[in-house]
């Protein structure tokens, strides 16, 4: 399956790619990436795409993300 080439959709959507699995890893991958292949429908998160399970970065994720730096910064700490 190294052989597969994956494109990658960001936040500001800018498409990139395509990349192997191998590329991918030395990238590193953030779970909430939205990623595309053949064989998949849709866009989708690489934290739901099997194939990527070993190399999504899930501490890049924690939930937090999405929200904005200042946001972040001054959260409540209760």
């Amino acid at each position: 399956m190294n052989d597969v080439s994956i494109y990658l959709l960001k936040k500001n959507k800018l498409l990139k790619g395509p990349y192997t699995l191998d590329v991918l890893k030395d990238k590193g991958l953030k779970a909430n990436d939205m990623v595309w292949f053949k064989g998949l429908d849709d866009w989708t998160e690489a934290k739901n795409v099997e194939i990527l399970d070993e190399i999504v970065d899930s501490k890049a994720y924690n939930g937090e993300e999405s929200k904005g730096f200042f946001a972040r910064l001054f959260r409540s700490n209760r």
